[in-house]
């Protein structure tokens, strides 16, 4: 509705959608609701921000990854091959995380190496009678963080009927829950040469094992997971012209306003070097079959109010300001100065006519005293003629 035009344009582009690569070393049927696959997958739909590519590997399809591609997750429900565990290991130097879901002795046995528990340990008989929930849970943990609040810390309406009991973990391992009976239900392992971690789940989340699946906790849980395992971060679609943002490490610009091409300077912020509003796009150069980013960039919407600020709003930016008078002691003082200069004029008037008085006084006295002087002149006249 104003006349300038500067801010006459809004870009937006759609949500970059996040691709996340998920292993699952299980042979649970997709479709079976007595098994942990089909769990895993209902957590995890495509969304516009989100896709989670799940590969199954199975005892007849063994995993194995090509050359330079690395899940971001892997999912570990069965015991693993010999093979596979070289495959598991040069994934964790990779930086990939392994979520080992213990539900079995021989799980205990053949994971051994990751889990790190010091101890032998085994699973209880799994009675529903007998059954354990959990007693302490690390809300500083990210994969916990957000059930923090009061309203929803609860976890004591889950029951665990089979689950490892009286594992004893090395020093290393961090403790992320507990059962009531003090087993480890949750834990953590970072070594040293590994950019990658295993997270550790001492029991399953079918429904013949626990009722964590069925909780409103189980998928805030897995999306947690899947989001601390993904590689490339998400990236938000729009921005503010000068306000920092990040794209992938090696992402590049292919273009940017009207489609024309311009170099970064690593060494400077991307965001500095944005010259004005459009759309930006960036891209892998070492790897087409990346995703491309695009970013809509705007102006800050405070720059399109041009009304005049306050001078509270001025002052509180430390700008100095003059003294303001309001507008009756503006008039006030307009109509003294009048008066005064009415009155200066009046009084300028009074010396002109003092002036021309005193003109008229000394032309009366020179016009008297030149008459006498003619008196005086003619009277020897009219004696001599006399």
């Amino acid at each position: 509705g104003d006349s300038a035009e500067f801010d006459n344009r809004c870009f937006a582009v759609p949500p970059n959608q996040q691709i996340v690569g998920a292993a699952w070393l299980g042979d649970d049927p997709p479709d079976n609701p007595e098994q942990m696959l089909y769990y895993f997958q209902r957590c995890l739909p495509e969304t516009l921000s989100r896709l989670v590519n799940i590969s199954q590997y199975t005892e007849t399809q063994p995993f194995a990854v090509a050359e330079g591609v690395v899940p971001e997750l892997i999912v570990v429900s069965r015991a693993p091959f010999a093979a596979e565990m070289d495959v598991i290991e040069n994934c964790l130097i990779k930086g990939s995380i392994l979520l080992i879901v213990l539900n079995s002795d021989q799980m205990v046995d053949s994971t051994a190496r990751w889990t790190e528990i010091k101890t032998e340990a085994r699973f209880n008989a799994g009675t529903t009678a007998d059954y354990a929930m959990l007693g302490e849970i690390d809300f500083s943990h990210p994969i916990f963080e957000p059930f923090a609040g009061p309203r929803f810390n609860d976890f004591t309406q889950i029951r665990f009927w089979k689950h490892l009991v009286a594992a004893e973990l090395n020093e290393t391992a961090r403790v992320i829950a507990r059962f009531d009976d003090s087993s480890p239900a949750m834990w953590q392992q970072t070594s040293s040469g590994k950019k990658g971690s295993v997270l550790v789940l001492a029991t399953g989340w079918q429904p013949s094992i626990s009722q964590l699946a069925l909780s409103s906790k189980f998928l805030p849980m897995i999306n947690r997971i899947v989001e601390l395992a993904a590689r490339t971060p998400q990236v938000t679609e729009s921005c503010n012209l000068g306000q920092p943002f990040g794209i992938p490490t090696g992402y590049k610009p292919v273009f940017g306003i009207d489609d024309r091409q311009f170099d970064l300077d690593l060494s400077v912020p991307i965001h500095e070097q944005i010259p004005a509003p459009g759309i930006y796009c960036f891209a892998d150069p070492l790897d087409p079959s990346s995703p491309q980013i695009r970013i809509a960039v705007n102006l800050d919407p405070a720059e399109s109010n041009t009304d005049i600020m306050a001078l509270e709003q001025i002052a509180a930016f430390d700008v100095p300001l003059g003294k303001q008078i309001d507008a009756r002691t503006e008039i006030e003082t307009k109509r003294n100065l009048y008066d005064i200069e009415l009155e200066s004029r009046q009084k300028l008037w009074k010396w002109l006519i003092i002036g021309a008085a005193g003109f008229l006084i000394v032309e009366t006295w020179l016009a008297g005293r030149t008459d006498r002087v003619s008196s005086r002149n003619e009277q020897p006249t009219l004696e001599s003629a006399a």
